[in-house]
């Protein structure tokens, strides 16, 4: 008998895995924020939460999740009168199709939030949880880390489980998927004006002055305005990016001292001072990390 073939291609691959948790979050909670070299994803399960990355700020209610890429910068404030249950993790993610997910928000429709309620009550299990259906997950409260689960015999096959969820959800929405649209709140242009004219000159010194005077407003209205979407100072947010810009430049092999040059600092020392507050290594450090990773 002939059977005929077909080759099997990844799509994208799911290289490492960082954090897997389920929390829940009271009203007025803010998260100061934070960039990384690798996705994460935040799922709200309960609640609302409004969500910043980058520039673009959205607010997310129960069945929705947002694909931070790497290096993008974001935080999430839980509404003074609200709550949010969020169930985050990240992890390393290779592949033509991940452009898919870049500055991507979803509305999950009943299929893919089941695969994340099916998700979540095997890691409940794995964590010592009661075995529960995926129609009734209760509330966990506290974080379920991934090393919770994989401290466990048969890591290996857990770890494939849970990236094999993974994949099938990535795989769903790929499949079908409703995006959702940024949030217009107020002062929610002057953020996105600030933070634009801030990406086009990272290798500039701009003071407070100088970003307030382009967005014709003043500047402790745009220092609140930072305090209220970012978490952090308008000089802080700058710097961040300016070393978001540097970890992308070192990976492409750019040197420490032109890298310093190009982003405006005013020494290699200064740089790279700047770049192990901001990632708790320095350059050289981080370059020989990511090459051994490799």
């Amino acid at each position: 008998m002939w059977f005929k073939s077909f080759e099997v291609h990844d799509i994208f691959k799911i290289t490492k895995l960082y954090t897997l948790f389920e929390d829940s979050f009271p009203g007025g909670y803010q998260f100061s924020g934070e960039a990384h070299d690798f996705w994460e994803c935040v799922y709200v399960k309960e609640g609302t939460a409004t969500i910043c990355a980058n520039d673009k700020i959205y607010n997310l209610e129960k069945g929705d999740i947002i694909f931070h890429k790497p290096l993008e910068f974001h935080k999430y404030i839980i509404d003074e009168y609200s709550f949010a249950d969020l169930f985050i993790f990240s992890f390393s993610l290779e592949g033509k199709n991940t452009s898919f997910f870049h500055d991507k928000v979803f509305k999950l429709n009943k299929k893919q939030q089941n695969i994340v309620l099916q998700f979540l009550s095997f890691l409940y299990e794995k964590c010592g949880a009661d075995t529960v259906s995926a129609e009734h997950i209760p509330k966990i409260f506290g974080i379920r880390t991934l090393h919770t689960i994989l401290k466990k015999e048969n890591s290996e096959i857990l770890t494939a489980i849970v990236i094999n969820y993974i994949y099938a959800l990535l795989l769903s929405i790929c499949d079908n998927a409703t995006t959702i649209n940024e949030t217009h709140l107020a002062h929610t242009d002057l953020y996105k004006k600030a933070v634009n004219y801030m990406h086009t000159h990272l290798g500039e010194k701009l003071s407070i002055n100088d970003i307030a005077k382009y967005c014709m407003t003043s500047t402790t209205s745009l220092k609140n305005t930072f305090i209220s979407f970012a978490g952090l100072g308008v000089h802080n947010y700058f710097l961040k990016m300016k070393i978001s810009r540097a970890i992308n430049l070192l990976s492409e092999g750019v040197s420490v001292s032109d890298i310093a040059q190009l982003l405006g600092f005013s020494s290699q020392a200064y740089f790279s001072a700047a770049f192990k507050r901001e990632t708790g290594l320095s350059p050289s450090r981080y370059i020989k990390d990511k090459s051994i990773s490799r």
